[in-house]
């Protein structure tokens, strides 16, 4: 994770869900530090791999904010660490 560089550029993430291996990178303010559920205070950015949505499902078993859905995107490493929803 690093502080994030916006782009003005827009961009769709379609390409990236129909490749061999996609990738995202995923921008928020989210968890640094999901034990004490701290947040950062400045915009992180990580490159992560894109998980279908029903093998994260079955990852994420039953989560409190419903399944992941065509509206939604996954997004880690399979061994944990970095992740996005």
């Amino acid at each position: 994770m690093m502080p994030a560089t916006v782009s003005r550029s827009r961009s769709s993430i379609a390409p990236a869900l129909k490749s061999s291996s996609p990738w995202a990178r995923v921008i928020g303010w989210g968890y640094v530090n999901s034990d004490t559920r701290q947040t950062s205070e400045v915009l992180q950015e990580a490159p992560l791999p894109i998980i279908e949505n029903g093998r994260c499902n079955q990852a994420m078993g039953a989560d409190a904010t419903g399944p992941i859905d065509q509206r939604r995107v996954c997004a880690g490493p399979s061994e944990g660490g970095v992740d996005s929803c």
